[in-house]
């Protein structure tokens, strides 16, 4: 069994060695590799050079908002789901600005009039098809009409090393541009 403290961590100087408890029988050695890999996919220098890791927030904060999300089994609206979010950050985290942008490619904003509040609906990127046509059809059929800076994170797993995200959309969507801003909407072709 091992287990790793953390009400004692200082996110910004982790110890691997040190943070790591396990308890005196059976041989731990491969879940201290797993648990060093996961501290090192979740800090800001993910090179392994040195002993000490220091965990990037934003990685932690898209973990957690993505498991609020997930659970929600619907829209939720935004004010509630920010503070929800906020009361499920580590007690570390405190006095971290928690921003919207870090939902990118988690979820799809729209606006509930009768509530009078923007929701969030779950609906992450990276389940979506790898095919590029069927994964427009995906978007489109979740949303008809999409703000072109909210569209394009779901957009760039897609492509390929040569692609632009803005070639994209040019063959899968018709990109409106108003006052207010670009929005994308299906090609009659891909209804």
């Amino acid at each position: 069994m091992l287990l790793i403290s953390s009400n004692d961590l200082d996110l910004d100087d982790i110890s691997i060695e040190k943070h790591i408890i396990t308890n005196v029988t059976g041989d731990v050695s491969l879940e201290k590799d797993v648990v060093r890999h996961v501290l090192r996919i979740n800090s800001q220098d993910r090179s392994g050079k040195s002993p000490n890791v220091k965990i990037d927030v934003a990685r932690i904060a898209t973990f957690k908002a993505q498991k609020l999300l997930a659970a929600a089994n619907g829209p939720v609206p935004l004010e509630y789901f920010m503070s929800k979010w906020t009361q499920q950050m580590p007690h570390q985290c405190t006095g971290v600005t928690l921003e919207e942008s870090l939902l990118e490619s988690l979820c799809i904003r729209t606006f509930d009039k009768k509530i009078n509040d923007t929701t969030l609906t779950y609906f992450p990127a990276f389940k979506l098809p790898m095919d590029k046509a069927m994964r427009f059809r995906k978007l489109f059929s979740a949303k008809e009409e999409w703000p072109l800076e909210e569209i394009k994170p779901f957009v760039r797993a897609a492509l390929k090393k040569d692609e632009t995200v803005e070639e994209l959309l040019l063959k899968y969507a018709v990109v409106l541009v108003e006052k207010e801003g670009s929005t994308c909407k299906a090609k009659p072709s891909m209804l």
